[in-house]
């Protein structure tokens, strides 16, 4: 067994696959720094929104910059100011640090965040009841002197329902025909006075054979 261990072969495959388990790790560790770039930059710009709703100034520990500065400060846009020991002042994004200081410096400034958040939260609500109360007032007020001046809104009457129609007879119907006739000449004669008259046949009430001649002049002949 151990002289198959020191063949030159065995040798070669032992080092493919200890080469081969290398590279599965770094592609693995590789993969692992990608997705921790990646929320640390997501968490950077989660901070620099509310950061720049919460308009604020909001200290830091020194040490947790990881450089020698005297004070550091997170401020709108998640912009880290930095005082060196020189007393010199310079800024960095947020998001341009090291993963491990960006967690650090969000953990510290959460607290912080959170209650300027909820102030301006407080402010804005009771803006808002004030404006509602105005408001309200206003409403009641304009509405109350509507009433006086009897201006608004008034009630419509109730519509009346036609009355319905009697059933007509046969002696009826031809009356109401007669009658329907003649205001036809008196508008035809109306609106036509130089006209020749002419004469509308029309069934009398009793006899077939007879006719009705209606003058334009309105009047009614035979």
């Amino acid at each position: 067994m151990a002289e198959e261990l020191d063949r030159p072969e065995a040798k070669t495959s032992n080092l493919i696959e200890g080469l081969l388990d290398i590279q599965r790790q770094y592609l693995a560790l590789a993969n692992l720094y990608e997705k921790q770039n990646l929320y640390t930059q997501r968490l950077a710009e989660l901070i620099k929104g509310l950061l720049h709703e919460a308009d604020a100034t909001i200290p830091i520990t020194p040490q947790v910059i990881g450089e020698k500065v005297t004070a550091a400060y997170l401020v709108s846009d998640a912009v880290v100011v930095m005082v060196d020991l020189n007393r010199r002042m310079t800024s960095r994004p947020l998001q341009s640090f090291p993963p491990n200081v960006i967690v650090t410096v969000i953990e510290e400034s959460t607290k912080e965040l959170g209650r300027l958040i909820s102030e301006k939260r407080r402010a804005e609500m009771e803006k808002v009841d004030s404006l509602e109360k105005v408001f309200t007032e206003l409403s009641r007020a304009q509405a109350t002197s509507q009433q006086a001046l009897g201006v608004g809104p008034r009630p419509q009457a109730p519509q009346s329902i036609p009355p319905i129609a009697a059933v007509q007879g046969p002696g009826e119907r031809q009356s109401a025909e007669k009658e329907r006739m003649n205001e036809v000449a008196q508008a035809h004669s109306a609106a036509d006075p130089f006209s020749t008259k002419g004469s509308i046949p029309v069934k009398p009430e009793t006899k077939k054979s007879e006719e009705i001649h209606y003058a334009f002049d309105g009047t009614v002949e035979g």
